[in-house]
């Protein structure tokens, strides 16, 4: 019955507080099987954004039920302090964790940053490894990528560097392991065709006027609420209800 009711909270943010309650309680909440039947009733929200605009980075925070206030402000407060210092682009986004690029003039350098945790700092990434010169000089158009693992972890994370020669693809895959970034692997596929999605409009680019003229391109980063949830720690010998 318990669980049951645990289930029907409907926010990881309302879990952590039920688990202070007692030990008993925060067993059932941190149980993997709980949080398995939590997520299917409850997925991750998305709490807001990261803006690209002209003059840099900036988080725009969506409506959202009270109870997500407070992961919303500390969201807040750690994109401005991060974002105060000059980031050319963020890479990619997943479970509330960033990774950010900033070029230099003449080498990238990436760092993983956590906004939803407090007193995590930025995690400066190795040095991206090069890319195979023999298929970059038959590329009509060249890029990499950076995507993190599911759980947004430090170790996981995958470079792509990516050639579009007519309709295919060429990609050289590294992952990076506690040890570094692991031996390329490559890969050619198909371009796919275009799908049809279901979108939703989450920011409006204000209209230029003579007096807020708006120049050159957006980007949108979502960051999503972190899963699963951060529990307190279980210390032996201490139970409220003892």
């Amino acid at each position: 019955m318990l669980r049951e009711i645990l289930l029907r909270l409907g926010f990881p943010t309302c879990l952590v507080r039920a688990a202070l309650v007692c030990k008993r309680w925060l067993l059932h909440a941190s149980d993997p099987a709980f949080l398995r039947r939590f997520r299917e009733r409850n997925p991750p929200r998305l709490l807001g954004f990261c803006l690209r605009c002209p003059d840099g980075y900036s988080f725009v925070p969506l409506p959202q039920p009270p109870e997500l206030a407070v992961p919303i402000r500390r969201a807040t407060s750690s994109c401005a302090a991060a974002f105060a210092i000059k980031i050319h682009r963020i890479k990619h986004c997943r479970n509330g964790r960033l990774i950010t690029n900033y070029f230099d003039g003449c080498t990238h350098h990436h760092a993983i940053m956590a906004p939803l945790l407090h007193g995590e700092s930025a995690t400066a990434l190795p040095p991206i490894p090069l890319h195979s010169r023999d298929w970059a000089r038959r590329a009509q158009v060249r890029f990499f990528e950076m995507f993190l693992p599911e759980d947004g972890g430090l170790h996981g994370i995958t470079l792509l560097h990516l050639w579009m020669v007519g309709r295919k693809i060429y990609a050289e895959v590294c992952v990076l392991r506690s040890s570094g970034w692991g031996v390329p692997a490559t890969a050619e596929m198909e371009l796919p065709a275009q799908r049809n999605r279901v979108v939703e409009k989450v920011y409006q680019r204000p209209t230029p006027t003579a007096i807020t003229p708006v120049y050159g391109r957006f980007h949108i980063s979502p960051v999503m609420m972190t899963w699963p949830p951060i529990f307190p720690t279980l210390n032996k010998g201490h139970d409220q209800e003892e």
